[in-house]
């Protein structure tokens, strides 16, 4: 017993428990002065401000990448998706126009034909995504 340093410190402090509890009170206060200290979270706001700007350049070199592939990127789906949501409320609004027991409009029906274009062409470029052919890495 003589030999073991950390078996004299935990008898010396009592309990395991009371061990465990002192360094969680001692690492917890440590924590909360590096949390408070300006140079530190003025180092950590600018890395996070450096992080943001290396997402938001993976995110443009990903969209040159697809594009240069021919492949829809998220913003081609986006957009889509939100041309579908306004031609769907156009069609709300004129489903809400018409009168009862007036006969179909034809301007309803054209805009039923483009809805449905739109969501073939949102459903095409989803199915493209997926099943686009990964390039096996060449051995040079």
């Amino acid at each position: 017993m003589a030999g073991n340093p950390f078996l004299q410190w935990m008898q010396a402090l009592g309990q395991p428990g009371d061990a465990m509890k002192t360094w969680e009170d001692w690492l917890s206060g440590q924590l909360e002065k590096v949390s408070r200290n300006e140079a530190f979270l003025g180092q950590m706001g600018r890395m996070l401000g450096d992080s943001f700007q290396v997402k938001a350049q993976m995110d443009r070199l990903m969209e040159q990448s697809l594009r240069g592939l021919r492949l829809p990127t998220q913003s081609d789906v986006e957009g889509l998706h939100k041309r579908l949501d306004g031609l769907e409320r156009r069609l709300d609004d004129l489903e809400g126009r018409a009168a009862p027991g007036a006969g179909p409009d034809p301007r309803l029906d054209a805009l039923v034909d483009r809805i449905e274009e739109v969501a073939a062409q949102v459903e095409a470029l989803e199915a493209q995504k997926t099943r686009a052919p990964r390039k096996k890495p060449t051995a040079e």
